[in-house]
């Protein structure tokens, strides 16, 4: 110990003279200024609050926190809506549900259920966004899918019916005027938007009805037949082998040539 440290030190009481925390001070100054360095770190602190602290001595504390270390986020109560609400506004969710930004395509009115529970729920703006975005992937997706359903089911329906495709959906017309079928489905059918399910569910009605006297008039759609039909029509009469089709003799064998060419080209449509 060098005689400056000796000679101050010498001027304190003999219980704290030898204190392992004076070791290192050199001289008043230096204590002096380790004391001011002290009072200054303990205006900074931050002192929790203890067992018997109230919510207000609490409040205090977490707001002198946070703003110490803005970055800082306690954990919350689950059961107190206004922390809650709190914590997600410092976590990024907007003030109102009319703050949440839609992408483009996305109609913000009919969002609006969605956005009033993402804001309940304390979703971010960026959070929100990515949600609305998946959503509309998912719908875009969803849709185009029915689309090449309907689309297929239609090419398969043209393919089966031939050349009575449009002759069958003015009979599926007649069903649907001569039952008062709702409306829905006369706006599907004039907009082209019937599945072809449907069609051809109809189209059996019709046929089914026909006989019976429904209000139209049946006979209109029985110059032609379905692919399939035509085809067995035309094997039976090239099958007979005693008939007019083989007879050039007979008075009808000109009608039973030409019936049988009608009914190849019909059967051919249906490959189309």
């Amino acid at each position: 110990m060098s005689e400056e440290e000796k000679s101050w030190k010498d001027s304190l009481p003999e219980e704290i003279r030898n204190s392992k925390g004076l070791a290192d001070v050199k001289d008043v100054g230096s204590l002096a200024q380790q004391f001011l360095d002290s009072q200054s770190m303990i205006g900074n602190s931050i002192r929790v609050p203890g067992p018997e602290a109230g919510e207000d001595a609490w409040s205090a504390f977490h707001e002198k926190l946070t703003s110490k270390v803005p970055t800082l986020i306690p954990t919350p109560d689950p059961d107190n809506p206004e922390v809650m609400s709190a914590l997600y506004k410092r976590m990024g969710r907007p003030e109102d549900p009319s703050g949440y930004e839609h992408p483009e395509g996305v109609d913000a009115t009919k969002m609006a259920d969605f956005a009033n529970l993402s804001h309940e729920l304390g979703l971010t703006k960026t959070q929100y966004a990515k949600m609305v975005g998946s959503l509309q992937e998912f719908t875009t997706k969803q849709e185009e899918a029915a689309t090449q359903q309907f689309l297929e089911g239609i090419r398969g329906l043209k393919q089966e019916w031939g050349i009575v495709y449009e002759d069958n959906l003015q009979m599926v017309d007649q069903v649907m005027k001569g039952t008062e079928a709702p409306a829905y489905l006369k706006e599907l059918a004039a907009d082209g938007k019937m599945p072809a399910e449907a069609l051809r569910w109809l189209h059996n009605i019709g046929q089914q009805l026909g006989t019976e006297g429904i209000n139209f008039n049946k006979d209109e759609f029985s110059s032609r037949v379905t692919p399939a039909e035509a085809k067995a029509r035309s094997a039976e009469i090239m099958n007979d082998r005693t008939g007019p089709y083989w007879d050039s003799s007979h008075p009808q064998h000109q009608e039973y040539v030409k019936r049988v060419v009608d009914l190849n080209r019909a059967a051919a449509a249906g490959g189309r």
